[in-house]
């Protein structure tokens, strides 16, 4: 069978994420004065179920099949290279998701194919200590969702408290868990066969010297400090690229209205350097909208009646916003008035006045 690690009280494994294969009929019983006994049960008892290991470790749970003659694969194990007992070694922990599997745990290195810490602990020969590192006590760091090392030395009730400093006391402590069904869990001598999961697990508090945890801290800091510059000059560059998009928008804003378009089929012209205060009824009116204005006023004052438009059409012109308004007439008393009325009039009309001022005519009641 696989190494499930820890136990609980519930007699399921400890923080191991399982498959129903795995324990499927087996099961482990309580017979009372601290006598456990672990059985296994098929679900269908005539059929027949065989155990077997193979020369390389591999263990199989095989059925018979009559109508095949022969034994049908209900699982083995190992499922995958992390299942295999102690892959990376003594302070190494197995990941199958990492392409190397194998890493060593924080604060040590990998030395000669095996893992070594880094600096010593301060509670081994001060001599060998770094001078910023003597008198300062040791500390741990978390290893997160992983299985619980193998031989734990000591499994008492005290808490999550007592149990660290317990450790800490004991200069051979390597590591300590606590876990709300077993408590205090303390290993004193090398860290092996610990698998790192994706998910589930537990937490191992493995020992390492001061400098560790300052160099963790630095980093931390670090990362913290990286990632406030970096958030802030994000927050700054889009600041600055909105109130640049707003000035923009504004200033197209007021170009347009500032600017009105006069159109190439003759329309009546006029310039305005900005918005006018004029308008109708309180508001405010734009240099485009009073233009229009003047041009239907001009084309409603003309001489003959029968140039200026009606009031539907005035109401046309001043509703609707693209409008080709007509040139308005050329006023009265002006040189060019006969060239201009000209087809109002039959061509051979006798010109009465001789100033070119008022033209009399002759027409029937």
């Amino acid at each position: 069978m696989p190494n499930f690690g820890f136990w609980q009280a519930n007699f399921t494994p400890l923080g191991v994420p399982v498959t129903v294969n795995y324990l499927f009929g087996f099961k482990v019983n309580n017979d009372g004065d601290g006598r456990l006994s672990f059985t296994y049960t098929p679900s269908n008892r005539s059929n027949f179920i065989k155990f077997r290991v193979s020369w390389n470790g591999t263990e199989r749970q095989e059925s018979w099949i009559d109508g095949r003659r022969e034994w049908d694969l209900i699982q083995s194990h190992p499922v995958d290279e992390c299942d295999m007992y102690n892959r990376c070694g003594a302070f190494g922990k197995c990941n199958e998701m990492d392409l190397s599997k194998c890493s060593c745990m924080e604060g040590f290195v990998a030395k000669d194919s095996a893992c070594v810490r880094r600096k010593k602990l301060q509670c081994e020969e001060n001599n060998s200590l770094y001078v910023e590192d003597r008198g300062k006590k040791d500390g741990f760091v978390q290893i997160e969702r992983v299985k619980l090392p193998d031989f734990v030395d000591y499994v008492g009730s005290q808490d999550v408290k007592e149990c660290e400093k317990m450790c800490l006391d004991n200069c051979s402590c390597t590591a300590y868990a606590f876990d709300i069904g077993i408590n205090c869990m303390i290993w004193n001598r090398d860290l092996v066969d610990v698998q790192q999961f994706g998910e589930s697990g537990n937490t191992l508090f493995v020992r390492v010297a001061h400098s560790e945890l300052a160099e963790k801290n630095n980093v931390k800091k670090l990362v913290v400090i990286t990632t406030v510059i970096i958030g802030t000059f994000f927050v700054c560059v889009l600041i600055w690229l909105i109130w640049k998009c707003k000035t923009n928008c504004q200033a197209e804003i007021l170009n347009k209205s500032e600017t009105p378009k006069v159109g190439a089929s003759g329309e009546f012209p006029i310039d305005f350097s900005g918005t006018s205060d004029l308008g109708v009824e309180g508001q405010q009116s734009t240099g485009t909208e009073l233009a229009m204005c003047i041009h239907v006023g001009m084309l409603c004052v003309q001489d003959m009646a029968a140039h200026r438009p009606n009031m539907a059409n005035v109401v046309l012109m001043l509703e609707s916003e693209n409008a080709t308004l007509p040139m308005p007439r050329q006023p009265t008393f002006t040189s060019m008035r006969y060239n201009l009325d000209g087809d109002m009039w039959n061509g051979n009309q006798d010109v009465v006045s001789s100033n070119n001022v008022t033209i009399s005519v002759i027409l029937g009641r």
